[in-house]
């Protein structure tokens, strides 16, 4: 569903545009990998960010094919120990304010956060489709990815590297950034660093 309303979305832009460059972060990375695969023509280049194409337990989120049909919702934080350093930073790439030694905030966590089931699933479907078809991605590409990340292993930046067919490809590792690059402690080198790289191929605006 996401790819179809996003290939609706790329055909209405090319008509208003000369040139087009997709961005994406995490799930719109692939995205934004899936249309440059199957609309090579419509799309110049990409910039993406922390792409979701190897995720952090990878087994268990395999399973949402059938948990989709009697669990609607996935709490991640239900039984997560919360005095694990990894759980820790892996929440705090996303609420750095917020008080983990603290037993009503870590209660609270436990039941409020929570993702859909079936997005889960869609997302390890496109997933899986990109990595058959990423060969088919010929543009210009820069890859951006964080060391730190907690929700996509760093080295899937590595491997879209490695697999993509662009000649035209760069891979820049941020060491004190996590997930949420956009935001993260190196938020400005991260935009800088794409703004450089859209300069130099005569993208920039």
């Amino acid at each position: 569903r996401w790819a179809e309303a996003a290939e609706a979305e790329l055909a209405a832009l090319r008509q208003r545009c000369e040139r087009v460059v997709l961005v994406g972060f995490s799930l719109g990375g692939l995205i934004a990998l899936y249309l440059a695969a199957r609309h090579a023509a419509q799309v110049d280049a990409l910039v993406v960010l922390a792409p979701a194409l190897l995720l952090r337990n990878e087994r268990q989120l395999a399973l949402t094919g059938v948990a989709k049909y009697v669990l609607p919702w996935i709490y991640p934080l239900q039984r997560a120990n919360f005095s694990d350093p990894q759980v820790r930073a892996n929440i705090l790439q996303y609420t750095p304010d917020a008080d983990l030694d603290d037993p009503e905030t870590v209660a609270r966590l436990r039941k409020l956060v929570r993702l859909p089931t079936g997005m889960i699933y869609e997302l390890i479907r496109l997933k899986r489709v990109l990595l058959r078809e990423v060969r088919r991605v010929r543009q210009p590409l820069l890859v951006l990815q964080g060391r730190l990340d907690q929700t996509v292993d760093p080295a899937a930046a590595q491997l879209l590297i490695d697999r993509v067919g662009s000649t035209d490809k760069t891979l820049v590792f941020f060491e004190r950034s996590g997930h949420l690059l956009p935001q993260d402690a190196e938020r400005e080198q991260v935009w800088r660093t794409a703004e450089r790289w859209l300069a130099e191929h005569g993208l920039a605006r």
